[in-house]
């Protein structure tokens, strides 16, 4: 057994078990702001923003028509035991930047935008929003929260307020998500919504909870039952605003990473399926990943197959863990069309080593755990 498989075997020891093959395909960022255009990656690199070393920065962006019919249509040609398509859990934000209104204050104070509204302002995006709604119509297509925003306000407002250079031309673009590790200065994270402690904190993070759920609601038309934390770091605080807004079950990787001041040590906390909170929330765990965007020259359809057999063998759900950006090419129309294949290839060996599969969105899985009954 080589160390990947023993990894693999290792994070799958612990936890609820079942004897249904059951595929969750969890994808994050749906909605959110992340690259606005071509020329802006140029003007980034120019400012010595290393682009090419973040895969989000140089593809992701807001789901396209295009985008969207041609992910439909991968999801809609495979179909499990039961007769039903592969589903995808769209983990979405609820609002962007209204980077218009922020600036019209000069950045003295946070203004947010429903994503509906920013979708409306790219092109090829019109109506974008429209085939989300034939998506949920075909239950292909789940969205379930990840947040109000993909977006630390405390920081980015602080960054802007201070005339942070690469901040304040990355906002001229409509681009607030820069990862830390590509701008030339060290700083938090902006993009891990709920980070920071009692120094850095100047927004009510229970209430962006609360608020964003609230919104959830307004826009699908039910409450989500399930979530997860962006960029994985979160805690009690969020935990305790989100049960009480409904959120029965938490999406995570294998750790979580607890919010903390910049320059404060990471506390990691390790998690399992099954397992439970002080809030009587259920953990759900990742335990496969098929992200190709980060490394077009792995075999990801070969490695996650592995991922779900180990998942099978012991027992446990296949939680597959992917984003949006591997799905998307209104940057860069290469990116969606190299993955997409992949993932079609992926979805099709599952139901054909696994006839009787089952895929079930994120919220299906932890009613399932809970009740025992199938959707």
């Amino acid at each position: 057994m080589n160390l990947n498989s023993l990894k693999n075997h290792l994070i799958n020891t612990r936890g609820w078990r079942t004897n249904q093959k059951i595929v969750v395909i969890e994808s994050d960022d749906w909605g959110a702001v992340r690259t606005s255009n071509t020329s802006a990656l140029k003007v980034l690199e120019k400012m010595g923003v290393h682009v090419q070393k973040c895969h989000y920065t140089m593809f992701d962006a807001l789901a396209s028509e295009d985008d969207l019919d041609s992910l439909f249509s991968v999801l809609l040609s495979v179909k499990d035991s039961q007769g039903k398509n592969a589903r995808l859990t769209a983990n979405s934000l609820v609002a962007n930047p209204d980077f218009k209104k922020i600036k019209e204050n000069k950045c003295q104070n946070y203004y947010g935008e429903d994503f509906r509204e920013t979708l409306n302002r790219y092109p090829n995006h019109a109506k974008s929003f429209d085939l989300w709604k034939d998506g949920m119509a075909s239950a292909i297509f789940h969205p379930q929260f990840h947040g109000r925003e993909h977006l630390n306000i405390s920081r980015w407002m602080q960054a802007l307020q201070n005339n942070d250079e690469i901040t304040n031309k990355a906002f001229d673009l409509g681009i607030y998500g820069i990862s830390g590790h590509i701008v030339p200065n060290q700083r938090g994270s902006h993009l891990a919504a709920f980070d920071g402690g009692k120094k850095e904190l100047t927004f009510d993070r229970a209430d962006v909870v609360k608020t964003g759920l609230e919104k959830f609601k307004e826009i699908f038309g039910y409450s989500s039952e399930s979530m997860i934390a962006p960029n994985y770091v979160w805690d009690d605080e969020i935990e305790k605003a989100a049960s009480q807004s409904g959120v029965k079950y938490f999406q995570t990787s294998t750790t979580q990473r607890i919010s903390k001041d910049f320059g404060e040590k990471q506390q990691i906390i390790r998690h399992y399926t099954g397992q439970k909170n002080k809030f009587k929330q259920l953990y759900m765990m990742r335990n496969c990943h098929f992200e190709p965007s980060s490394n077009p020259n792995k075999d990801w359809v070969d490695s996650c197959l592995k991922q779900v057999k180990t998942a099978f063998t012991m027992h446990k759900p296949a939680i597959i863990s992917t984003h949006r950006v591997n799905f998307v090419g209104f940057i860069d129309e290469k990116n969606r069309n190299r993955n997409l294949p992949k993932f079609q290839n992926l979805l099709k060996q599952i139901v054909k080593k696994w006839p009787d599969v089952i895929f079930m969105s994120s919220d299906e899985l932890g009613n399932y755990i809970t009740t025992k009954k199938l959707a």
